[in-house]
């Protein structure tokens, strides 16, 4: 019996994954610069740029006195390609960060912020000025290396996100950290007795798959965090802890809070906790005395859930949902009884609004889905139909409806009231339709431009066409009565939603007593009273005869549930509007230029790496770059690929690198070269490659298949492989993708001729697809299927590899047959078949601490490999090609690890067997992936 250790040691590298050529190609870009900030823009929105400079500029004037130093000059991508209000900052290659300009998701904690725009790029300066300062050692690193050393980089999310989150709030009047959603959350874990422990414990706080509330746990328990150690020393503790920290040993996230506070991050914690419990006690004291709503819950499920509609008979209730175990989805239960009786899949968005239509037995819903193409993420109006789990856009004659943000049906189903937001424009459109039709076409009647700096949290049609209008820090209520402008009739402080009208009564969903509940709005009176009563905080209601259908926060997500009409109703009055007020504007002299991409493709950094490889090691050099624009990318490598060959050590240079232009909707240039010493495994040496390519690549129309054609120059040098060999030619790529199946087909024709030695062709045909397991929930059945052919030149001058394990950080080898050692297969034709039974095992997602490793989960697979080849109908050796099949199979056990607080790792164990000739009795492996 043969052990065979393959152990493939990975050096991290750091790539720009989160944003590299994430940005659509097709956007015209503009720029304008301010003192400190240069922005860019997609050309028409001057005055959206403007307004985000101004807010860039205060953040500056905010915060600078806050942090010890900050960039010269930092660059902001406004971004108007995704309907999802979000951002991100980067110190890598260069300061910057990008703004997903959308308004909030009107049930999200985002929503508590007074202006999201001016929130959301402080959120983000923030960050930027909290990464900046590199000291000590650290700083001659920074010197060596470039903008990839970020010493305050080296710590749990919930530290960056947090201090970003606290200070949103502390400079506004809203905030996350005075959001209902932050303070539900915490009484409800006060009044179970977890706050602090069960919810949740340290290891937790940065947030995982599997524990509520997932992806905001480090916005919430970083905002408390901060919260408290501002009280103890304010703006000062702020600088001296980032300043510490930039000098910080790796990793040893708490010496700095020592340093500057006297207490340890969990001695800190203690005080929070302890705090936190006597408020939040005080508070449900004070509920105590209220009269509440008996709530009888038809779902135990918790997540989230949310767009709750009920049918025309009341006994079915519709609502989207998602949880760690299931995708999303749109669920239909029983009324009465919380049963479920049918779920659909669907990409949901952020949007509010949920249409019930049923048609002869049938189902139907209009609802806005997400919709990604071409790196555009919109919110688009569709029509779902549930008994074909199918859905259609539904289309004016301009085209599909999107950047919907919130919509409404009429009652009878003939007009649709809809609001849209792109590029810092909304507009509330009411469309003209007949949605009980089978064919179903909007017509656009009436449309209203917002004010600037505005949003709509709601929208209503009923007896009144009703809106609610977010203006800074305050809801106001619009009432319109087409062919007339709306008029506002009162409004209210902080944030209010989900508008809904029955007969003659108006609800909403507010939080005057810092929960959000459901109250009845009097018009007439100007006043509001609370009708639904509850400890925790609800996120959507639908009245119903004598009763509220809601869904309702409890400890670990929302559930639907019946809710009691209170008796004694508290009474609120609605604050008058006097005018509408006038935006201020300033003056500036803040010039409008074309972009320019030169200044943002320097380089800015280098990362090093090293690996070990088969009979030696390789050690490099990665130059990455990219334009602000994302239009423009670059990257160079280089080093020394070092084994032990048949004629002792050797050392070559390894050189490459590559230069792009991405245009159109979807497309892009490619130009390449290399120098690459190839290692053929089997006869442990080495053979020079030289090579260039220019490509240029885009989709097919409307078709979902990507093509890429390409001019190819390549030259081998002589070796013991072979003669020298020089190749030209011409390349092609097909790639097609659905949910479930993936094709990829590459051809490559080298012609003899124009300095090339001979005919030459390759080509890989790749086929991969997934199936659910039938008998066993989450596990699936993966199946790859490959196949490779080439001839015209000696063989080790052209030739497919296969066998076992390859253990780079790269991946895993292309015909992979794991019963065997790595390059037992060189061949001209070679088919390789993969199928894998892959198992869930555990969902772990617990670490140690705050110490910087995190286990995820762990999971199996069953594993059956099968390769045939041959050298090629010219060969002598025998035509073994898809006749003769070399068999294998194994077990592996996958890791799924978040190491340095931010790195996604894989670690595989792999034990194998051949189970044809040639194949190892036993083979052991042990792998690592990783990519950020």
């Amino acid at each position: 019996m043969r052990f065979c250790f393959l152990l493939a040691i990975l050096t991290i590298v750091v790539s720009a994954e989160p944003s590299y050529l994430s940005f659509p190609s097709d956007i015209s870009w503009k720029s304008m610069e301010s003192s400190h900030f240069h922005i860019i823009y997609r050309a028409g929105q001057k005055e959206f740029a403007t307004r985000t400079l101004k807010a860039a500029e205060r953040a500056h004037s905010l915060l600078s006195p806050i942090f010890p130093e900050a960039p010269p000059t930092t660059s902001i991508v406004l971004a108007d390609f995704s309907d999802s209000l979000n951002g991100y900052s980067l110190g890598f290659p260069y300061s910057h960060f990008v703004v997903f300009a959308a308004p909030p998701d009107s049930m999200s904690e985002l929503s508590s912020l007074d202006n999201w725009l001016d929130s959301v790029v402080l959120h983000e300066y923030a960050h930027t000025l909290h990464l900046y300062p590199a000291n000590g050692a650290w700083k001659w690193l920074r010197t060596i290396f470039g903008t990839t050393i970020v010493p305050n980089g080296m710590m749990p999310a919930h530290l960056h996100e947090g201090l970003a989150t606290f200070l949103e709030t502390e400079f506004s009047q809203g905030g996350r950290g005075r959001s209902p959603f932050f303070r539900m959350m915490t009484r409800k874990a006060v009044s179970e007795k977890i706050w602090g422990t069960d919810f949740l414990p340290v290891d937790l706080f940065d947030g995982s798959t599997s524990h509520w509330p997932h992806g905001t746990s480090p916005y919430y328990f970083g905002y408390y965090f901060y919260e408290s150690l501002w009280k103890k020393k304010g703006p000062k503790g702020i600088h001296e802890l980032t300043l510490d920290a930039s000098s910080n040993w790796p990793y040893l996230v708490n010496t700095p809070f020592v340093d500057v506070f006297g207490l340890s991050i969990p001695d800190l914690w203690k005080e929070i906790i302890s705090e936190q419990n006597e408020k939040q006690k005080l508070e449900l004291t004070l509920f105590e005395k209220e009269q509440k709503s008996n709530l009888s819950y038809l779902t135990k499920t918790k997540f989230t859930k949310k767009e709750l509609a009920l049918s025309q008979t009341l006994q079915r209730a519709a609502f989207l949902s998602s949880s760690p175990d299931k995708k999303p989805q749109l669920e239909i239960i029983e009324t009465e009884t919380g049963n479920l009786l049918k779920q659909v899949p669907v990409q949901f968005s952020g949007a509010g609004g949920l249409c019930w239509i049923e048609n002869s037995g049938s189902d139907s819903f209009v609802l806005p889905l997400s919709h990604q193409e071409n790196f555009y993420s919109t919110n688009r109006l569709t029509l779902l139909d549930v008994s074909k789990e199918e859905t259609v856009d539904l289309k004016t004659p301009e085209g599909p409806i999107d950047h919907v943000h919130e919509f409404a049906c009429s009652s009878d189903l003939k007009s649709i009231l809809v609001y849209q937001e792109v590029g810092g424009k909304g507009t509330l459109t009411l469309f003209g339709a007949d949605l009980s039709s089978a064919e179903i076409g909007l017509k656009s009647n009436l449309r209203w431009t917002l004010p600037p700096n505005t949003w709509i949290s709601s929208v209503a049609l009923g007896k009144n066409n009703l809106f609610l209008l977010r203006d800074g820090n305050e809801t106001k209520i619009y009432e319109w009565a087409p062919p007339s402008s709306p008029q506002v009739l009162g409004k209210l402080e902080g944030h209010a939603y989900g508008l809904s009208q029955t007969g003659n009564q108006i609800y909403l969903i507010s939080a005057p007593t810092g929960r959000d509940e459901v109250w009845r709005l009097d018009l007439k009176r100007k006043k509001m009273a609370k009708v639904v009563s509850v400890s925790g905080g609800i996120n959507d209601f639908v009245p119903a005869p004598s009763r509220f259908f809601v869904s309702s926060y409890e400890q670990g997500g929302f559930d639907i549930a019946t809710a009691s009409v209170i008796e004694t109703q508290m009474e609120i009055p609605l604050l008058p509007v006097k005018t509408d007020r006038a935006e201020e504007e300033s003056k500036t002299n803040w010039e409008e230029k074309e972009y320019s991409p030169i200044s943002t493709l320097l380089p800015r950094t280098w990362i090093p790496s090293a690996l070990f490889v088969p009979y030696g090691f390789q050690i490099g050099a990665w130059i990455p770059m990219f334009d602000l624009s994302q239009k423009h990318f670059y990257d160079l490598n280089l080093g020394v690929d070092k084994r032990e060959t048949n004629e002792g050590s050797q050392m070559l240079p390894n050189l490459s690198g590559s230069y792009g232009y991405r245009f159109g909707k979807s497309s892009h240039l490619q130009i390449s070269s290399y120098f690459s010493p190839g290692f053929l495994v089997v006869s442990r040496s080495f053979f020079k490659r030289w090579g260039s390519s220019l490509s240029y690549g885009s989709r097919l129309g409307s078709l979902p298949i990507e093509a890429r054609v390409s001019a190819l120059v390549r030259r081998i040098e002589s070796s013991d492989l072979g003669p020298a060999n020089k190749s030209m030619g011409i390349g092609l790529e097909l790639s097609w993708a659905s949910k479930r199946a993936k094709v990829n087909l590459v051809h490559q024709q080298f012609i003899q001729g124009l300095g090339s030695f001979d005919n030459y062709f390759s080509s890989i045909a790749n086929f991969e697809t997934s199936l659910p397991s039938p008998f066993w929930n989450s596990a699936f059945w993966a199946l790859s299927l490959r196949q490779g052919y080439t001839e015209g030149t000696p063989l080790y001058n052209s030739f497919f590899e296969g066998g076992g394990e390859i253990l780079f950080s790269q991946g895993r080898g292309f015909f992979l047959n794991r019963g065997y050692l790595q390059g037992s297969f060189a061949a001209r034709r070679i088919f390789g078949g993969n199928l894998e039974f892959r198992f869930p095992i555990s969902r772990l997602d617990r670490g140690l601490g705050l110490w910087p490793v995190f286990l995820q989960n762990l999971s199996g697979a069953l594993v059956l490999d099968t390769t045939s080849y041959d050298r090629g109908p010219a060969s002598p050796y025998p035509k073994n090609w898809l006749k003769d099949f070399l068999w294998s199979t194994g077990v592996e056990i996958k890791t799924q690890w978040k190491f340095f607080y931010y790195l996604p790792t894989q670690l595989r164990f792999g034990a194998y067997r051949g189970l044809s000739r040639g194949g190892e009795p036993f083979y052991f492996t042990i792998g690592a992936e990783a990519s950020l």
